[in-house]
């Protein structure tokens, strides 16, 4: 039966083993790319269905009844519509080629009406797999020009599973780095209310305040907070990857109404036309962290920065600027993963390390080979924020002012650091 086969072909792409490829992807763009090659495996049992009816491949009138709803739902997930409908353009070229090159099974051919039947429950699943996979592009679309080399390399080898022609998974790839976020609505809020749904910005890497368990799911203070800022709007949470190098312009591009990944309070973000800041809900400030070994050895700043003495840091936040204005004459390295460079320290690879003195304690805590060099002593003032894509006094950051306020008036703030094994 052909709703047989298109369950079967889905079961054996879900099986099939992961490519070295997509090892290199953010979950966010595996699951986009696993939903386009959901909708690919489609397309054969689709044909065979066609087939039976005798309709054509290329049905002009249902495809721009896709495009239509394809505007509607890509508007829905905040995503520029003209580039959404290239992308869909480009994914109806791909399954017509698919289904053009389909050969028909041995097996005896299905009725009329159950080819109708099994055609009605393909749209379905096709349905299905388009929400799946606009859900994982909003997500990851911030992602996909920086792993470039690897989304397209594990685009093109899912798609040539399912008998995709290496120029259709081309041209896919290509309509699919040219998506990009609508421009923010000038209703804001009631666009929120509209949507149903409130995208967060989160890099993931910083904790407490966003990172990745061990099951490679988000959480930390700031998940914490975006999931009950958003309740408390009646909004959906959607999580965005974004990275401290290109925070920034995934703010201005309007890939997310807010950021929460433990942000820095500073006057160069503050001046970005259209932002602004919360309230803080954390004050602290730089430290340097140190094998424990080494504490009466960098006993002070002075005995940090001296030759001989290497430095490792982040790249694109707070970090990498303190450390750029004030080391002079120890040697710094930029670590690109912020996930593992405190192994760069204890694993003896790196001496020091400067950053929020709240991830300094944590990570004393969790490794006995780390330490403070300073105690609690702090070489600098910050304070934490949600960075909102919103103007000062909108809505959207006056309604978290008040959530805020709120949320340390009650002592629910300090709960969400103590569960997560800090203080505010």
């Amino acid at each position: 039966m052909i709703s047989i086969r298109a369950s079967l072909a889905l079961c054996v792409l879900l099986l099939a083993p992961g490519s070295s490829f997509a090892e290199a992807l953010a979950p966010a763009t595996q699951r986009f790319i696993e939903a386009t090659a959901h909708r690919a495996a489609l397309m054969g049992p689709v044909a065979e269905a066609k087939a039976v009816l005798r309709q054509p491949i290329f049905d002009p009138a249902q495809e721009a009844r896709v495009l239509a709803v394809a505007a509607r739902e890509g508007a829905a997930q905040g995503l520029a519509v003209g580039p959404y409908q290239v992308f869909v353009q480009a994914q109806m070229a791909l399954a017509r080629g698919i289904q053009g090159r389909w050969t028909p099974s041995t097996a005896p051919p299905a009725s009329a009406e159950a080819a109708r039947k099994a055609l009605r429950d393909l749209r379905r699943a096709i349905a299905a797999t388009t929400a799946a996979q606009l859900t994982a592009l909003s997500q990851a679309l911030p992602l996909l020009p920086r792993q470039e080399e690897a989304f397209r390399a594990a685009l093109a080898e899912k798609l040539g599973a399912q008998g995709a022609q290496d120029g259709d998974s081309h041209a896919l790839a290509d309509a699919a780095l040219a998506l990009r976020f609508a421009a923010p609505a000038p209703e804001g809020l009631a666009a929120l209310k509209a949507r149903g749904t409130l995208r967060v910005g989160t890099t993931g890497d910083y904790a407490p305040f966003s990172y990745r368990t061990a099951e490679g799911t988000l959480a930390g203070i700031d998940i914490d907070l975006a999931q009950a800022f958003a309740e408390s709007l009646g909004l959906t949470l959607t999580l965005v990857e974004t990275s401290w190098p290109t925070l920034t312009t995934d703010l201005q591009s309007g890939a997310f109404e807010l950021a929460l990944s433990g942000i820095s309070r500073t006057l160069t973000r503050a001046a970005v036309s259209g932002s602004s800041f919360s309230e803080p809900y954390h004050r602290g400030g730089k430290a340097p962290i140190i094998r424990c070994e080494d504490q009466d050895r960098f006993d002070r700043w002075e005995a940090i920065d001296q030759p001989g003495v290497r430095a490792v840091v982040n790249p694109g936040g707070t970090n990498e600027a303190f450390a750029r204005s004030r080391y002079r004459s120890a040697s710094l390295r930029v670590h690109e993963d912020n996930r593992t460079i405190f192994r760069e320290i204890s694993e003896g690879r790196a001496d020091v390390m400067v950053t929020d003195l709240i991830e300094v304690q944590l990570w004393a805590g969790r490794d006995s080979r780390l330490c403070p060099a300073l105690g609690t002593e702090r070489l600098t003032y910050a304070e934490k924020g949600a960075w909102l894509a919103a103007p000062p006094g909108s809505p959207l950051t006056t309604l978290f002012n008040l959530w805020l306020a709120q949320q340390q008036g009650s002592g629910a703030l300090a709960d969400r650091f103590h569960a997560h094994g800090v203080g505010p």
